[in-house]
Formats: C-alpha cells, sequence, structure tokens
C-alpha cells in the first residue's frame, strides 16, 4: 500500500483498491478564500522552485459547484476542508493535502495536524481525499490543485506509475510535490519509514519474542504495493543474515480490508497450523486478529503477532494479550513538517533530500496506556 512508505488504514492504511462515491461539499466555516475549480491545468515548463509565481495573500470568495466528476465507472467528488491563513504581513502559501483516506484515525490525524499548523507556519492548507482508496480520485484532485494554482501538494501516491503523468503536470506549473508515507522517486521529496529497515527490525523483534525460532505467516495489502515489497525484502535479507530457525510460511493480501483480513487470518491459520508468529504489515488487519484467532479456537497468546500503526482496536487488542507488538509509525505526525520544507522551499528556494526516513515507535503491553509518537521522531529528520 508504504508503503506507502508504510502506508494506515493505510496503504497506506486501509487500502482498498476499488472505484469510490466521493460527495464535493464545501466545509462548514472554511477560511474566506474557499475556492473550487474542475477546468484543465495549464501547460508550461518548470521553473526554478525560487522563481515560481509568488502564493496569493488574499482571494474574494467564490464558490463554483462541482456536481458530478466521472470517475472510473462512477460519478464522485469528496470534501474540500480548508484552514489556516498566513502569518500577519507575511507571504501566505497555498498547500493541498490530497490524503487517501482522510476520514481514517491516522490518515485523519496527519490530515488534521496540517490543518491546525497552517497559522503558524504561514499556509493556506487545503485538505481533500476519498472515502476509500481511489487512485483516480486522487489523481483528479491533484489536477484541482493544479488548476487552483497550489504553491504545494502532499500526497500518497500508491501507484507511482498512476501519479507520474499528473505529478510532472504539478512539478512543470512550478508545484513543489511532496509524498507521505509512499516512496516516490517522481516527487520533489518523499517522507516515511525506511522500509527495508523497517522489515529488518521486524525480524528482529520476532527474533527477540521467540528465541530465534518460529514459523511465521505474513499479512499485508497484496504482494505488490511498493513499500511492503521493499519491508518483505528486508525481512527475508535479516532472516538469511541471522536467523536461520525463522521461516516464511505464507505471504497473504488483504486488500487492507478488515473484513478480507478476518477471512485470510482464518485460512492462513487452517492451511498453516505450525504457524505461532502473524507479521502483519497493513493497518486494516490488526483490529480483526481477536475474533479471527478466537474463530480459529486460538487463545490469546497462542499465535504471537507483530502489528502496525497504533488504532485504538490494536491497542485493545495488545491490552487483552491477541497482539504482542505494534510499530507505530511516526511519519503520519510529519505533515507540518513537510508543509514548513515545502514553503522553505518556495521562499528561500532550499533544497531537500530525496528522502526523509522517519523511525517507528514500538508498542507493547508495558507502553499502555500509549500516548502517540514522541514529537521528536517526528521532527528529527527535518532538523539540521
Amino acid at each position: 500500500m508504504t508503503q506507502f512508505s508504510s502506508i494506515d488504514n493505510q496503504r497506506l492504511g486501509n487500502l482498498r483498491c476499488q472505484n469510490a462515491r466521493l460527495d464535493w461539499t464545501p466545509a462548514s466555516g472554511g477560511a474566506a478564500g474557499e475556492r473550487w475549480s474542475d477546468g484543465s491545468p495549464d501547460q508550461g515548463s518548470r521553473p526554478e522552485v525560487g522563481n515560481v509565481r509568488r502564493p496569493r495573500a488574499l482571494r474574494s470568495v467564490a464558490v463554483v459547484a462541482v456536481a458530478c466528476v466521472m470517475l472510473l465507472a462512477g460519478c464522485g467528488g469528496n470534501n474540500d476542508d480548508q484552514g489556516g491563513g498566513g502569518s500577519a504581513g507575511g507571504e501566505q502559501f497555498d498547500l493541498w493535502y490530497v490524503n487517501p483516506l482522510p476520514n481514517t484515525p491516522d490518515w485523519g490525524r496527519s490530515g488534521k495536524l496540517f490543518k491546525d499548523s497552517a497559522g503558524q507556519l504561514g499556509y493556506k492548507a487545503t485538505l481533500v481525499g476519498p472515502n476509500k482508496i481511489d487512485i483516480a480520485a486522487m489523481v483528479s484532485q491533484i489536477e484541482q490543485a493544479i488548476t487552483a494554482r497550489a504553491d504545494g501538494i502532499i500526497t500518497c501516491p500508491l501507484d507511482p506509475a498512476a501519479f507520474k503523468a499528473v505529478i510532472d503536470r504539478a512539478q512543470s506549473e512550478g508545484i513543489v510535490v511532496a509524498s507521505i508515507g509512499c516512496v516516490d522517486p517522481n516527487a520533489d521529496f518523499s517522507v516515511g519509514t525506511g522500509n527495508e529497515a523497517y522489515g529488518r527490525l521486524s525480524a528482529d523483534l520476532i527474533a527477540k519474542q521467540t528465541g530465534g525460532k518460529a514459523n511465521v505467516g505474513i499479512l499485508g495489502t497484496d504482494q505488490t504495493t511498493p513499500n511492503q515489497v521493499e519491508q518483505v525484502k528486508g525481512f527475508r535479507a535479516q532472516l538469511k543474515e541471522k536467523y536461520p530457525d525463522i521461516k516464511e510460511l505464507v505471504w497473504e493480501g488483504d486488500k487492507s480490508d478488515a473484513g478480507v483480513a478476518a477471512q485470510k487470518l482464518g485460512d492462513m491459520l487452517g492451511a498453516y497450523p505450525q504457524m505461532d508468529y502473524l507479521w502483519i504489515i497493513e493497518g486494516a488487519a490488526p483490529g480483526a486478529v481477536p475474533a479471527a484467532m478466537r474463530e480459529a479456537g486460538k487463545k490469546a497468546g497462542d499465535v504471537k503477532v507483530l502489528a502496525v500503526d497504533a488504532q485504538e482496536s490494536t491497542l485493545k487488542a495488545i491490552q487483552d494479550g491477541w497482539i504482542t507488538t505494534t510499530l507505530n509509525q511516526c511519519w503520519f505526525d510529519t505533515s507540518p513538517n513537510i508543509a514548513k520544507l515545502i514553503t522553505q522551499m518556495k521562499k528561500d528556494n532550499v533544497k531537500p533530500k530525496s528522502f526523509y526516513a522517519v523511525d517507528v515507535d514500538p508498542v507493547s503491553k508495558e507502553n499502555l496506556p500509549y500516548k502517540g509518537c514522541p514529537k521528536d521522531k517526528a521532527d528529527a529528520p527535518f532538523s539540521g
């Protein structure tokens, strides 16, 4: 999904590749300057970041209703949630966050942090995104940001090939494109979990919890989501180098759908009775673990589980003994850092690194009640 570098409810957390209806309605209480448009983007050569057009500090309020946008086989739209504003007397930058799942816990928190930081950091925040994973809808929303003459776009290109053309078009207009949770070489820079390192760390944790001997089943979105592919690659490399008695039994995909995950878990437990460890690398499955284990006749702790992200259902499963540990991905909390870096690129011609690796935060029963990723983990990659 990693991933998204390692992408919540997630790809990226709940990644569900299907068409979705998206209802476009202006956000209530939106900041002055809300605007809607669905025109085609201008074309042109990409100027240097330091010489792009200046952001608009003030806009008159205008609303153009977008009644129906054809997305694949369906008609759709979604919420344009705007907020924030520039510091008094300073430049105001127009930044869009095309979020893959703004209504899910982790992605929702990431979007809220982006909006809440707008006034302090001097940008206008526009948050959009589908109700379910819909790549075509996200591409359409990026096109709207281009038409609106955004200064920067934050998004998670779940399929880099599908996003390449629209990212190229945005960059040709002088728009900075940042990838959050997904590692995309086409973006100006990417922020997320270091996926191979994530896989190696997972192998180390499993070895520590099992004495270096385990039969592991893997459950992810599918076998092609780029960040998850890299994670499994790192995991396998670490097993080969250090843990010959940890065996990989199977790698299943659940489309980041909790219902599918419950079915897949039951199938895995039935087909591999020797499976004593489950490694989950997408965010929908952890919540399905308790019921699936009970259905298979398992008691809490019979099969150890290493999960991903720290949703409430995951933390509850840790408390009750169904999940051993989860790795909370702190890049969800970096949306303000990304927005700040984009404004620095536009204003001061700052040159970004290609990738900012953000540490994960392991959570086990001894960490409960969990207070979330330490702020310094989100800030560290951007300091210095």
